[in-house]
């Protein structure tokens, strides 16, 4: 009975370590500092942008190191979201030297672009900000550049 036991106790530890392992490299982080807070933000923000009818485009094109181009469509309903302020964010997950920050400009009604720099390979996190008397939203994601 008492190998059972054991060999229990020992399935399990060895579980927990390959899980936590797993975890490691699949996602960046598995603590989130204020997560209830963002959370909050998040959901409400998102309501916000369902009852207006937000609707976003990303089209970040082929990336690579060296100068991309990153263009960002919006409307509101039927209609192009035109004179906000929209925020093209990157940067670097392994560090903070390369972090930029890029204003895009509109090009036509809702729809704005930007050049920016990729300095180096590795992982990058990308966040669009938009900001105007209709709404202000956000959308970030990862992006591995090889």
């Amino acid at each position: 009975m008492k190998k059972l036991i054991y060999l229990v106790y020992a399935i399990f530890i060895t579980l927990m370590v390959v899980t936590f392992y797993v975890a490691s490299g699949v996602y960046d982080g598995l603590v989130e500092d204020h997560y209830y807070i963002k959370a909050k933000h998040f959901f409400s923000r998102k309501a916000e942008e369902e009852e207006k009818g937000f609707s976003i485009s990303i089209t970040p094109g082929k990336i690579n190191t060296g100068r991309n181009r990153m263009r960002v469509t919006l409307s509101l309903g039927r209609e192009p979201l035109s004179d906000a302020m929209v925020i093209f964010y990157t940067g670097l997950i392994s560090g903070t030297e390369h972090d930029g920050m890029f204003i895009m400009q509109e090009t036509a009604p809702g729809r704005y672009e930007t050049e920016y720099s990729i300095p180096s390979k590795g992982r990058w996190i990308f966040r669009v900000e938009i900001q105007s008397k209709d709404l202000n939203t956000e959308r970030q994601w990862f992006v591995d550049v090889i």
